[in-house]
């Protein structure tokens, strides 16, 4: 199977491509703001590099959420682009279930996304299950279990606990790849970014 995976739900924009199962080639950056501007490029560089075009793809994988407002926005933009004008099925993988693939370990902890000030994007797992829904709280309310995630290093010294997982493209389509014939959709209406919370537009002061 020929697979194209996105992930932009945090500050990590960047897509993989994999060639009969297995990753061929990955393009990815770190850094905020540079979604809409990097992605497109990132595709087209990957798919010329490797002498595929979309035609020659099996579908789409994209980072679901919950994450990022404006990045499962442009990821998912994009993607249900590319998939409408090939007619190609897209797999929503969730965010934090693809972090989880990285992490090995029976005992409950936490799979964590940073959000903004101290509020995080948190769910439980065990073993590669999830143990309870994705939230939206302050850093400060997980119990203190082992927390595993992106853009929670300056929560270190209050919890012990941390190691930094980064999302990434690779994880996203390797998870997509398992459950390729479960999650694929080719009802793109149907697909749509798990923003958890409600995006709010603010008054700067109020």
């Amino acid at each position: 199977m020929n697979l194209l995976a996105i992930e932009t739900a945090s500050t990590v924009c960047g897509a993989a491509l994999f060639i009969n199962d297995r990753l061929e080639d990955i393009s990815e950056i770190d850094q905020p703001r540079i979604h809409a501007e990097r992605l497109p490029v990132f595709i087209d560089e990957l798919l010329k590099k490797n002498g595929i075009d979309l035609a020659g793809i099996t579908g789409i994988a994209i980072s679901s959420g919950p994450g990022s407002y404006t990045g499962l926005r442009i990821g998912m933009s994009l993607a249900k682009g590319l998939a409408f004008s090939h007619r190609l099925p897209l797999v929503p993988v969730p965010t934090l279930l693809s972090l989880e693939t990285r992490v090995k370990l029976t005992k409950e902890h936490y799979i964590c996304l940073h959000s903004h000030k101290d509020i995080v994007y948190a769910q439980k797992f065990a073993g590669g299950a999830s143990t309870g829904e994705a939230v939206c709280v302050p850093y400060s309310t997980l119990e203190k279990i082992p927390i595993f995630g992106h853009g929670i290093q300056a929560f270190e010294e209050s919890n012990n606990q941390v190691t930094v997982v980064t999302p990434s493209a690779r994880h996203v389509g390797e998870l997509a790849l398992e459950k390729f014939y479960d999650w694929q959709c080719s009802d793109l209406n149907q697909v749509q970014p798990y923003y958890l919370t409600e995006f709010n537009i603010r008054v700067r002061g109020k």
